[in-house]
């Protein structure tokens, strides 16, 4: 009886042998290492980042994650420049990404404020409170929770669960549930303290 590692190696080997078999093969390889084919499959773009001036960092706008700038330029390609009227600056005036990403789009902080947009324009945040300033930027860093609907139906069980647990303070205690979903930015003038009976009593209404 063969082995776990010689039985790997007898599958690796015939794995490698059907693929090697495969028509176009060669040409399938020569297409995914081209470097133009490379290059144009890769979806980061200038769009998806932010300059963030207080620590020339770079914010990559769908994880909110900094970036310093030699990685900005050499993922980037150079960039033309814009004038004030929304043209090319030039023919063959390129800067590099980063310098690019300072000048048009610079953020000067960043903050958590739910119910607030992606980039709030003319705002600042200074010590708990907004602000106004024209001219600043501030990157939000709030992502609000992936919800999928389901079915009334689904919740059934949950809903039977807390009533058994909690009786007449269930509907207070979904409800309050629900509003630190739906509405985060809005804040609740009390919190929940829950708690239970002995642990006999305990034991009674989860079993």
């Amino acid at each position: 009886m063969p082995t776990f590692a010689e039985e790997f190696d007898g599958k690796f080997r015939d794995a490698h042998e059907r693929v090697s078999q495969r028509p176009n093969h060669q040409k399938l390889h020569e297409r995914t290492t081209d470097p133009s084919a490379l290059a144009s499959s890769k979806e980061v773009s200038i769009d998806d980042f932010h300059a963030y001036m207080p620590m020339h960092a770079y914010i990559f706008i769908p994880t909110g994650e900094l970036w310093p700038a030699s990685s900005i330029d050499s993922r980037l390609p150079r960039q033309r420049l814009v004038g004030g009227n929304g043209l090319l600056i030039g023919e063959s005036k390129t800067v590099k990404a980063s310098r690019w990403l300072d000048k048009y789009k610079p953020i000067e902080q960043m903050t958590w404020a739910p119910g607030e947009p992606k980039i709030i324009d003319g705002r600042i945040v200074s010590e708990g409170g907004w602000i106004e300033r024209p001219g600043c930027r501030v990157f939000n860093l709030y992502r609000p929770p992936t919800i999928v609907p389901k079915p009334g139906s689904a919740a059934t069980p949950w809903i039977d669960l807390m009533h058994r647990l909690y009786g007449t303070g269930a509907r207070h205690i979904m409800r309050w549930l629900a509003h630190r979903v739906q509405r985060p930015h809005e804040k609740i003038n009390h919190a929940l303290v829950l708690g239970g009976g002995n642990d006999e009593d305990r034991k009674s209404r989860t079993s």
